[in-house]
């Protein structure tokens, strides 16, 4: 079984190194996208953590917290991965590391194979994705004062949506779903979820946190609803 991971990196280079280097075989690819914020890595570091597998690094995204340039590093990853084909398409994060060995985490999706692996929550908040955010990147900034004045300020712009009853999802087609950031899917579920992004785009483009709803609401509300490996528990779904 073929497997490609796909790494979103900002920092913990050599985290994401001992990943590499632990999960190094023929059988898994790694794709790494370095967020473009930051201006030096080591390319050299990551390059001679792998013998086996083959490295790309994917055309890179400024990407800020919580908005839609999230969704765009997810997608270069996707639109730089799928051309290869891969059985299973794994989304981690530059903090992750396995806690199984290269040859259960093969046995284990060979078991399942076809099994989408998504963790849905118990319930969504509202304001994430029926109101509009304007401010969220600013909501981490290094200041605390300028954070705090952001966090107001979102306090004021949800108020106003609230008294003008604003609903962006209104002629919304998908039953809005939400979960983990990082997941597991076949090839045909990753071709489709690319398909599918514009629609997604159209509806989420300034929700807060749009990879939470990204996979969770495209795959939910298309024929792979039934490949899913748990609806009712998130971190069972995903079994990370």
């Amino acid at each position: 079984m073929k497997h490609a991971y796909l790494i979103m990196a900002h920092n913990n280079f050599d985290v994401v190194a001992a990943f590499l280097r632990i999960l190094d075989s023929e059988d898994n690819d790694f794709y790494i996208h370095i967020n473009k914020k930051i201006k030096s890595y080591p390319e050299s570091l990551l390059k001679d953590s792998v013998h086996n597998s083959k490295l790309f690094f994917v055309p890179r995204v400024s990407v800020g917290y919580y908005n839609y340039t999230m969704v765009e590093a997810v997608k270069s990853l996707f639109n730089s991965s799928i051309k290869n084909k891969y059985d299973y398409y794994h989304l981690v994060s530059c903090s992750d590391m396995p806690i199984k060995s290269k040859t259960e985490i093969d046995k284990f999706f060979t078991e399942n194979n076809g099994k989408l692996f998504v963790g849905f929550a118990p319930r969504q908040i509202r304001e994430n994705s029926e109101y509009f955010h304007f401010f969220s990147t600013y909501r981490r900034l290094k200041s605390s004062l300028g954070s705090k004045i952001f966090k107001r300020l979102a306090k004021l712009e949800f108020g106003v949506q609230r008294l003008l009853k604003v609903n962006r999802l209104k002629n919304c087609p998908y039953e809005v779903k939400k979960g983990c950031d990082w997941y597991s899917i076949t090839h045909d579920a990753a071709v489709y979820l690319m398909e599918n992004e514009p629609i997604f785009k159209k509806y989420f483009y300034r929700s807060f946190c749009p990879t939470e709803y990204f996979a969770h609401t495209v795959l939910y509300n298309s024929d792979f609803r039934d490949c899913f490996y748990d609806l009712d528990d998130e971190f069972h779904g995903l079994m990370r």
